[in-house]
């Protein structure tokens, strides 16, 4: 069972071990770079024919309840591609990501480059797109079950609990799917049922090593905020609308900053749980009794 005494110092020394390992290996950090250049310029576009598309609907169709319904449909399909492609290029850099790690290793590779990753990805492309749809398709249906808007505060509350528990269900499925997909070779739905499987085999519901590494990700989002938000409040108290922007500027800098960082530590570690998982060793990238005291077999 998991030490919980020993739970918050595991989780930090995790953190800085996967981040020392980036440290090392700065150039990993185009990989995260690319994956969140790419879902943001493909959340522009999809934002901007989002944007169109209703205001089409909204001048073209007359009938109020028409518009409403042809506005939903329109809003779910968006919705599912939206998704899809931001998977896609999510899953895509993932795969990337924990194959350099994995290179290292193994020692497949003294120096793997994010070239050697993305050369993986693309030939597990397949795999990726199949999983993404799978991935989109589960997300839109969580989303349409907890956007429901019930007046019935009970079903509301329901249905909401439903649409968490559909996508906590996939999260814990799917969380080593991107390492099987680099290493083993195997289709989407295969892929998914041996993340299963290593899941129950090295883990089980004794998980907690994924939270506690996204908990240190976001005090660290929060203090990196720090600093924006002090020249936020100073433009507002000064009236001062260079310093206003200033501040917004400082601020999401700080948080996308983090962000990719947290991003890449978190897949690092998922590389090296894999290798733990698989081989019952770290290849001495992490310690293996920091990794041990994270997640224990059941």
């Amino acid at each position: 069972m998991f030490n919980r005494r020993a739970r918050s110092t595991t989780g930090v020394q995790v953190a800085r071990q996967c981040w020392t390992l980036l440290t090392e290996n700065k150039q990993w950090l185009s990989i995260p770079i690319f994956s969140a250049v790419g879902v943001a310029i493909v959340t522009v576009i999809f934002g901007i024919i989002g944007l169109v598309a209703f205001t089409l609907l909204s001048t073209t169709t007359e009938n109020n309840q028409n518009s409403s319904s042809m506005m939903n449909m329109a809003g779910v399909i968006l919705g599912l591609l939206y998704y899809f492609v931001a998977y896609t290029i999510i899953n895509y850099s993932e795969v990337a990501l924990v194959s350099v790690v994995l290179m290292k290793i193994g020692n497949h590779k003294t120096v793997p480059t994010a070239a050697d990753g993305f050369a993986v990805a693309n030939k597990r492309l397949g795999a990726i797109l199949t999983f993404s749809a799978l991935s989109a398709t589960v997300g839109t249906i969580a989303r349409m079950i907890g956007s429901g808007n019930s007046k019935n505060l009970v079903m509301f509350a329901l249905s909401r609990l439903l649409a968490i528990i559909i996508q906590g269900t996939w999260m814990f499925m799917t969380l080593m799917v991107t390492p099987v997909i680099a290493v083993e070779n195997l289709d989407a739905l295969a892929a998914i049922g041996r993340s299963w499987s290593l899941f129950k085999q090295t883990w089980g519901e004794q998980v907690v090593g994924r939270f506690t590494l996204g908990l240190f990700g976001l005090l660290l989002t929060l203090a990196a905020m720090l600093p924006g938000l002090l020249v936020l409040g100073l433009g507002m108290a000064l009236n001062s609308p260079a310093a206003l922007i200033g501040g917004i500027a400082v601020l999401v800098l700080g948080i996308v900053i983090i962000s990719l960082l947290t991003n890449a530590a978190s897949g690092i570690f998922k590389a090296v749980l894999y290798h733990y998982a698989t081989e019952g060793n770290t290849g001495g990238i992490l310690d293996a009794a920091t990794v041990s005291q994270v997640f224990v077999a059941r």
